[in-house]
């Protein structure tokens, strides 16, 4: 493992309520040999990423930078009907922007006013509404849009770190327990994720494969058990 690196991710970087020396950045340094130059960055969509990552490329002068595929800015991508809040905070619905046009664009509206809250646990349904809505993007063929244009993002991002010298290091999304179609959704960007990354030639962290018992009562948030996997995880790295 290099020096100076970066993770780019969500609230997985720095969890609400948990304790700041149990998140994985701080006992992998903890567990490290040598000191570790880390810098933390997020994104909250994916049309967002590349300008996220270039920024934070400037900013933490990374040799590596280690990208968590999130679960939530992917969830968007395979629901035809897509709740995205608006200035005053209100929601708003909108229809697919590929049900319109097939072309490898997102549209901004739906991510423009999108606030970094922090999820908080409500006992659901694993399969409800957003599982409908889910299925049936897949019957419209939404999930290949999805791979296509998750692909078209992470080749801007391959480009980006070339650019400045910088390894790339993806990292799957978690499981997704809550609901029986997000951790369809996840499992399925793992196993293309894992294809991408062989054909161009970059590094790869599967921690779909995490168990239960990794995940706080949300089954959205790691636990310390979680935190200290990913870390030894990465640590191999």
């Amino acid at each position: 493992m290099k020096n100076n690196i970066t993770f780019i991710g969500g609230c997985i970087n720095n969890q609400k309520g948990f304790p700041k020396e149990k998140l994985f950045h701080q006992v992998l340094q903890n567990n490290s040999n040598q000191k570790l130059n880390i810098g933390l960055g997020t994104y909250l969509s994916l049309n967002t990423l590349p300008e996220r990552l270039t920024l934070n490329i400037s900013k933490h002068k990374p040799e590596t930078v280690y990208l968590f595929i999130r679960p939530f800015p992917l969830m968007p991508l395979f629901k035809p009907f897509i709740k995205y809040d608006l200035a005053n905070k209100k929601k708003k619905i909108a229809f697919h922007p590929a049900l319109i046009t097939r072309k490898m664009e997102w549209d901004n509206k739906l991510s423009n006013y999108q606030i970094d809250n922090q999820y908080q646990y409500s006992a659901k349904s694993r399969f409800g509404k957003r599982d409908m809505n889910i299925m049936l993007g897949c019957a419209l063929g939404l999930h290949f849009w999805a791979v296509k244009y998750l692909q078209h993002i992470l080749k801007q991002c391959i480009e980006i770190c070339k650019n400045n010298s910088v390894e790339l290091i993806l990292i799957s999304p978690p499981a997704y327990p809550t609901s029986i179609m997000g951790n369809w959704i996840c499992k399925y960007i793992t196993n293309k994720v894992d294809r991408f990354s062989k054909l161009h030639q970059l590094r790869f962290v599967n921690i779909y494969t995490f168990p239960d018992t990794c995940f706080e009562v949300d089954k959205i948030h790691f636990n310390i058990e979680g935190h200290n996997k990913l870390a030894n995880t990465i640590a191999q790295f």
